[in-house]
């Protein structure tokens, strides 16, 4: 098996984009109590004129009653710990790479990365495994019950494109992962509330490694996966983002990868018949 390196490939998502939107909707300030008839103004009180020469003080005006406020239209913490629960469970797929301890085969540690746990969630992403080459548009469509909150959103690691609300349950993002990005996550927040809810984004690859990836098959990858193994003083089987060693992020990488190529394989075949 050959050993095989990404030369020059960025690393990580340098670029921590933010963006917001849409904002909660402020509460409506509170009437203004109407001010009085002017035909009420010309009124004279009436008093008594011995009381008047007798130098006794006249009555205090009554107090203005302020007018009751009303309700606010909507009430943001009442229902969003309970629609963000299954979003706050969800966990990257490279989290899991780095936590995983087990079996070093490509059924084992591709299921570390299946989008089942995400879609159960509500969480759909299109395509399934992006990269993140500075151009590709990634789809992101994220279905919980919203209709009594308006949620924020923020993203890590991309920029965004577009944001639509199809359904009143349903929340669509056009992103942009920033180029080399591998830590992507959009972030919805609610009041005091909020869910991180992680991406399948992978760097590209140069041009060799890339070629090198379209001729490999499970067997191949299975092989390379199992030379790997702690700390090395030579150079790593295989070094899929160029620093130099190999860690949780190249397994992450080398996966995302030929799992892409063959999900693509399997559409095309499915697009022909």
């Amino acid at each position: 098996m050959a050993t095989i390196y990404n030369q020059g490939q960025q690393t990580g998502g340098a670029y921590l984009g933010t963006v917001t939107f849409p904002d909660t909707p402020a509460v409506p300030k509170e009437p203004q109590k109407e001010a009085s008839h002017p035909a009420e103004k010309d009124k004279e009180e009436p008093h008594d004129s011995a009381s008047k020469d007798a130098g006794a003080p006249s009555s205090p005006p009554e107090p203005a009653v302020s007018p009751t406020p009303p309700e606010p239209a909507k009430v943001v913490e009442a229902d969003a710990p309970v629609q963000l629960a299954a979003l706050r469970g969800l966990v990257s797929p490279l989290a899991l790479m780095r936590a995983y301890k087990g079996a070093r085969t490509l059924k084992t540690m591709g299921a570390l990365v299946a989008p089942e746990p995400f879609n159960k969630s509500g969480v759909e992403q299109f395509p399934p495994i992006a990269v993140s080459d500075g151009a590709t548009m990634v789809t992101v469509r994220i279905s919980f019950d919203s209709r009594s909150f308006t949620p924020r959103f923020s993203l890590k690691g991309a920029k965004l494109l577009a944001i639509r609300r199809p359904t009143e349950k349903t929340w669509e993002m056009d992103i942009v992962p920033a180029k080399g990005a591998y830590d992507v996550q959009v972030s919805l927040l609610a009041g005091k509330e909020y869910a991180d809810v992680p991406l399948f984004v992978v760097p590209p690859l140069s041009p060799l490694l890339a070629q090198l990836m379209d001729t490999m098959n499970d067997a191949a990858v299975d092989a390379l996966l199992a030379k790997s193994g702690g700390t090395q003083a030579v150079k790593p089987p295989y070094d899929m983002n160029g620093d130099g060693k190999q860690d949780y992020v190249d397994d992450y990488i080398l996966i995302g990868h030929h799992l892409r190529k063959t999900l693509k394989k399997s559409t095309s075949k499915a697009d022909k018949r």
